[in-house]
């Protein structure tokens, strides 16, 4: 979860005609990054079959090569998979030189264990020969391809950056003050911007940054001097009050941000964005990247759709048994609490005796074992022989893969409560509902009944605050042995 620092908090943007000029999920160097990874990808894999050739050549052991055809699918599968990783993980910003060596190495290793799984199931699903040296062999190149550009595009942005070429040059607009905390968030700063001088009224006393003159004098000092960005803070911080310093700036094509200070007391991260074309600022507990959030639903769809025609054999088996064993309805929909609480059916295979609702109160009264608004009971009467079998083994939630498809639910995500249950929870452990639902989760492997109503809601919490698409690869692994030992399972 991200915190900010103690003391006064502060987040900024450029305007450009009283819009917001760059909106950070539209930043264009991101789009070059991505080309860029492309490119390596692809790279990597002719390098592959030209290394594999050479090695077919000169050893035995190594088979034969890959047909045309099948390179070509697996590369342009490759591409894919690579890029869509790259951006869910973050890389674009592996090319800053604000972001750690450390942090992009990290991102690539992340970045080529996803891919090579999702290789691996492509691989899987294609049913056609692929050498596993060749794919040991492209996965090597891709990592030393990936890692070398961004080791020479980072090294080239640093050189630019100790001549001054790219050294961001910075005005402010404001108080002798105001100027001074900037020039202390600036040499704080890794990336040290140079702070060309301040225009506003005269003070008296000492200046930290050199006073250039008064505020009328801003376009001809705007043309005497190389800046990068106009810093307006008080009593110029509101561009409402900017007016024709704010016009300056937009007529000479310089960008100018305005400082927004946000309360202290907030513990989620502010994230400039617009709101009915209205600049804002937005708090969101746990921030996620929009395109990691797209990869998230693409993932359900596909696992969704695959799924229902893989297991269409085993669901009408179980459907069939149902039916034999006690009848109709096969399946059982409820109302479950879905994001931020919007109600959808939720389907199941019936597990329980027809009726079993309407006992529901009379058995939570005296034998409820979950504590808290929910009900749970080890032995419930009201669950059927098959039933109990379908609960221990989880196939009873597989039709919940047509709410996946449908968009009520996801693959991984916090259990969805009863209506009636969700409007019982208040204070902090309704945060869960800040994530869709989902058919797995951090509670689901860990224990499911035997973890306490309090564990539950936390283990909820925890994975909206900490999720990431590692996170949901993580628990969905973990799904199939707690399924296979039924732990937890009632």
């Amino acid at each position: 979860m991200t915190r900010r620092p103690t003391g006064e908090s502060i987040v900024w943007t450029a305007l450009s005609s009283r819009t917001l000029m760059r909106r950070r999920d539209q930043d264009p160097l991101a789009r070059l990054v991505l080309l860029l990874d492309a490119a390596a990808t692809a790279l990597s894999m002719q390098l592959a079959v030209w290394q594999h050739g050479l090695l077919s050549r000169a050893f035995d052991v190594i088979s034969p090569p890959v047909p045309p055809a099948t390179v070509l699918s697996v590369t342009v599968a490759a591409v894919l998979i690579w890029v869509v990783g790259s951006a869910a993980l973050g890389l674009t910003r592996s090319f800053s030189l604000e972001m750690t060596r450390e942090a992009v190495l990290r991102g690539l290793l992340k970045l080529q264990f996803g891919g090579l799984l999702g290789l691996v199931l492509y691989l899987f699903l294609l049913q056609a020969p692929f050498n596993r040296s060749l794919l040991a062999l492209f996965v090597g190149n891709s990592f030393v391809l990936l890692t070398g550009v961004r080791a020479v595009v980072r090294r080239y942005g640093r050189l630019q950056h100790q001549l001054g070429t790219a050294q961001r040059r910075l005005l402010v607009v404001g108080s002798a003050a105001g100027a001074a905390e900037w020039k202390r968030r600036s040499e704080a700063a890794p990336l040290s911007p140079v702070l060309v001088g301040r225009v506003g009224p005269l003070e008296e006393g000492e200046q930290a940054v050199t006073r250039l003159g008064p505020i009328e004098e801003l376009r001809s000092i705007l043309a005497d001097h190389v800046v990068d960005l106009v810093v307006f803070v008080e009593p110029y911080g509101d561009s409402g009050n900017a007016g024709a310093p704010l016009d300056t700036c937009e007529e000479l094509g310089i960008p100018a941000a305005f400082p927004i200070p946000v309360p202290e007391a907030a513990v989620s991260a502010p994230e400039l964005t617009e709101l009915l074309d209205c600049p804002v600022v937005l708090f969101d507990v746990a921030p996620r990247r929009a395109e990691a959030l797209s990869v998230k639903h693409a993932i359900d769809v596909v696992a969704a759709v695959f799924g229902l025609i893989a297991l269409a054999p085993l669901l009408l088996a179980v459907a069939l048994a149902i039916l034999l064993t006690s009848g109709r309805p096969v399946f059982f929909t409820q109302e479950r609490a879905g994001l931020f609480g919007r109600p959808f059916k939720m389907l199941k295979f019936r597990t329980m005796v027809v009726g079993a609702e309407s006992q529901r109160d009379a058995l939570a009264a005296e034998h409820n074992e979950a504590g808290g608004p929910v009900f749970k009971m080890t032995e419930d009467p009201r669950v059927t022989r098959l039933g109990a079998w379908l609960r221990r083994t989880s196939i009873d939630e597989l039709p919940q893969l047509v709410n996946v498809l449908l968009g009520q639910m996801s693959l991984v995500g916090p259990r969805p409560l009863p209506l009636v249950e969700q409007q019982a929870i208040g204070g902090w452990h309704r945060r869960r509902l800040s994530m869709k639902p989902g058919i797995t989760c951090l509670w689901q492997v860990s224990g499911r009944s035997d973890v306490t109503f309090e564990q539950w809601m936390r283990m909820d919490v925890r994975y909206v605050d900490d999720w990431s698409l590692w996170l949901d690869l993580e628990l969905l692994l973990r799904t199939v042995p707690t399924v296979l030992w039924g732990k937890g399972a009632r």
